[in-house]
């Protein structure tokens, strides 16, 4: 019987241990986070403090802030008045950047169209103001700052990518007929209508062939679309003006969003196409 119980006590010491060992390892674990959990704390009263509001928002609304929380539930309360304060300097911002934008626009005599972060200049240029991440993308420039300097040097650097490149409507229109050509006689349609989408492909291809290095001036691709788009508001213009000699391109909406391209007019409007041809090519023409 002694021996019987002095087993049992064994065990039970046994488990005792084993489970005061598993205890100590929860609260070293739960020290541990509770010190990395203060530590980030530290860091984020430290942001607020400097004005830092890109990293109070990545902490507020990213898993530190979530962490905190879960830690210390009171801390709700303070997570909550800072989103509150990100979100009225958000309206700030976003404001101030508006004005900004539209102030350069009006000076520059551009096009401007949009609201609420997003706009459009001359119908092609997209600028985009993200508030949470405070970041900004200009045409094909990413900026990790809602600096207005950044973003005004960013706006003039894309247009002159855009619409400063040495060229001519004719040149344009050469380049067109001779990738209409290629398009054509991949895809035969009796109409004689290309697609632009097909066109802007070869010509892609074209300059990729004509500018090996390409790559080493900081471009994802040697011909973007919206520098097609560009050119073919600048052909359709100046054809509109009688100012084009020789042969003339036709153009032609299509049925599918995805396939067309909205190209600027003069008068600040645009047009959606999605076909052309040289005058003449029809069936029979």
């Amino acid at each position: 019987m002694n021996r019987e119980r002095t087993t049992e006590d064994d065990q039970l010491r046994s488990t005792i241990e084993a489970d005061l060992n598993h205890l100590l390892s929860i609260l070293t674990q739960d020290v541990k986070k509770r010190s990395q959990v203060r530590d980030s704390a530290k860091r984020l009263a430290r942001a607020w403090s400097d004005g830092d509001v890109s990293y109070v928002s990545k902490y507020v609304n990213g898993p530190q802030g979530k962490s905190l929380i879960e830690t210390y539930g009171d801390a709700s309360v303070s997570i909550d008045r800072l989103r509150l304060a990100l979100a009225r300097n958000e309206d700030s911002v976003r404001e101030e950047l508006h004005d900004r934008l539209v102030e350069y626009c009006t000076h520059e005599k551009l096009h401007l169209n949009g609201r609420h972060g997003s706009y459009l200049i001359n119908g092609v240029l997209q600028v985009n103001f993200d508030l949470k991440k405070r970041s900004a993308k200009v045409g094909t420039q990413y900026i990790q700052s809602l600096d207005w300097g950044k973003i005004q040097s960013a706006i003039d650097i894309e247009r002159e990518r855009l619409w400063r490149r040495p060229d001519d409507a004719t040149g344009i229109r050469n380049r067109l007929v001779a990738a209409y050509e290629k398009a054509i006689t991949k895809h035969p349609n009796v109409t004689g209508w290309a697609r632009l989408e097909d066109i802007y492909q070869e010509l892609k291809r074209r300059l990729e062939r004509e500018t090996p290095n390409w790559k080493s001036q900081h471009r994802l691709v040697a011909y973007y679309r919206d520098e097609f788009t560009v050119d073919l508001s600048s052909l359709l213009s100046l054809q509109m003006a009688g100012k084009v000699s020789g042969t003339e391109i036709e153009f032609s909406a299509i049925r599918d969003p995805r396939l067309s391209f909205q190209v600027p007019l003069p008068d600040g409007t645009a047009t959606s196409i999605g076909f052309m041809r040289p005058k003449g090519k029809a069936s029979g023409g």
